[in-house]
């Protein structure tokens, strides 16, 4: 049976991927951070954000076939407003916490010489996001990060892959207008559920 471990996965998008993945007959191992979970899959509680937790875990638990970094957050700031603490909070949940776990795992995958690395970005970080700003960088960085590693990893039979999703139906997007959504809908296309995101990220796993 295929492992497979998913960060930030206690709710939306992560635990739909979850229960994808357990479908599609996989063993699910999921992190949380501020939500408990329901039961349904092995959980730890794991502060992405610090690489002492991530690195306690890869000792904790043997690696899995793929890695999926979901785990992270979102915040509508114009720039004047953005402080030095939502910054760091910004990069440090979106994008060092998925190389933090990259970091830990890649080796593993490496020495065995194969391994799957899944990464939730958005498509702000890859089109302009109004008064996300921050939110849009850490995005960005996120698929830099994983075209880069995925150069470094493949030719070692790992391979490191990505998705960046419109506006999903989650916390991140409840605040979100009427006239928010439309033009979302317009520009984008129409606002997505999680469980169609969780397919997305199961056929790369294909």
């Amino acid at each position: 049976m295929k492992t497979v471990l998913i960060t930030g996965a206690a709710k939306g998008i992560g635990a739909a991927i979850a229960d994808a993945f357990a479908a599609a007959g996989y063993d699910v191992t999921i992190t949380y951070l501020n939500t408990k979970p329901q039961g349904k899959y092995k959980a730890y509680h794991v502060d992405g954000r610090n690489s002492a937790a991530v690195e306690k875990l890869a000792e904790e638990i043997p690696c899995p076939d793929v890695l999926i970094n979901n785990a992270g957050i979102s915040q509508i700031k114009q720039i004047q407003d953005i402080t030095d603490s939502d910054w760091r909070n910004m990069i440090d949940s979106n994008l060092s916490s998925a190389f933090y776990f990259m970091r830990a795992f890649a080796p593993k995958m490496i020495s065995r010489r194969s391994g799957l690395i899944i990464n939730v970005s958005s498509i702000w970080g890859e089109e302009a996001a109004s008064c996300e700003s921050h939110y849009a960088a850490s995005k960005a960085g996120l698929i830099a990060l994983s075209k880069s590693l995925d150069a470094e990893l493949s030719p070692s039979g790992v391979r490191v892959k990505y998705i960046a999703p419109s506006a999903v139906e989650t916390d991140m997007i409840k605040h979100y207008t009427k006239e928010d959504r439309e033009i979302i809908e317009k520009e984008l296309g129409k606002i997505k559920t999680p469980a169609e995101v969780a397919n997305e990220v199961l056929r790369l796993a294909e």
